[in-house]
């Protein structure tokens, strides 16, 4: 075994490790902040203050089946179950969560009444890391617009994230899916590889697209080339045809 290997399953194995801390942690302060909003929606005579409480338990709930799916994941144990739902549902629950932080960004959300069948609460994650990371890099661009449109071809169907942010250097682009790998102040650098991991439990695969791939696609399909023109950072997310549900 060589050294950068050896060095691969070191990482990984204290991956698992800070995983299994972090999950436990998420669920205590998840279980502390459900109980106070359940007291706060008894004990309130306000209604405004009561559905605001229970609003909270909601998506607390929400967010510790999320955090379950994602330790069956990791756990390569059976998910929470496969459902059928609307890819746009899902981008608009994330858009939900994420809330104030999309605020002074252009969301365009271009995705018309396309089901899949899976565990919801992980392709939710996926566009969490990725529309988490897109208004990351929007910080300090001029221009702030994230794109999320879907096209089918060749019995797959892709669905494109793109931002008017920065870019991504060329150095670096082979790296961004290597866990630990972050250019953030403060990050983590899991989220692409979490992205990537979870795709892959279920046939898909997510690719940066570079610019022989944009110029590619361009040629080919206006509808492409007019969502993508002057994206900067593309992500496609590529789903098998099994994945896709008629009507």
């Amino acid at each position: 075994m060589n050294k950068e290997r050896k060095r691969r399953l070191e990482e990984l194995a204290g991956l698992s490790l800070l995983t299994s801390s972090i999950i436990h942690d998420i669920r205590n302060y998840l279980t502390a902040i459900k109980g106070n909003a359940e007291i706060g929606a008894q004990i309130t005579s306000d209604s405004k203050a009561k559905d605001k409480f229970l609003k909270i338990v909601e998506l607390v709930n929400q967010a510790s089946d999320m955090v379950e799916a994602f330790r069956k994941l990791y756990k390569g144990e059976e998910g929470l179950g496969q459902e059928d739902f609307y890819i746009r549902d899902s981008v608009e629950f994330v858009r939900k969560i994420l809330g104030k932080r999309l605020s002074g960004i252009n969301f365009e959300v271009d995705i018309p009444e396309i089901k899949l069948k899976g565990e919801r609460k992980l392709i939710d994650q996926v566009f969490i890391n990725l529309i988490s990371n897109a208004i990351d890099v929007l910080e300090n661009s001029p221009e702030k617009i994230i794109k999320i449109f879907c096209k089918e071809k060749n019995n797959k169907l892709s669905i494109f994230i793109a931002d008017s942010g920065p870019g991504i250097p060329d150095d670096i682009r082979k790296k961004i899916f290597d866990p630990f790998f972050t250019t953030k102040e403060g990050g983590t650098g899991m989220g692409l590889y979490i992205v990537k991991k979870i795709l892959s439990r279920i046939g898909g695969k997510i690719r940066l697209l570079n610019s022989n791939h944009l110029n590619k696609f361009m040629k080919k399909d206006y509808i492409i080339k007019e969502n993508l023109e002057n994206m900067r950072t593309i992500f496609e997310i590529i789903l098998p045809k099994e994945v896709v549900k008629d009507g």
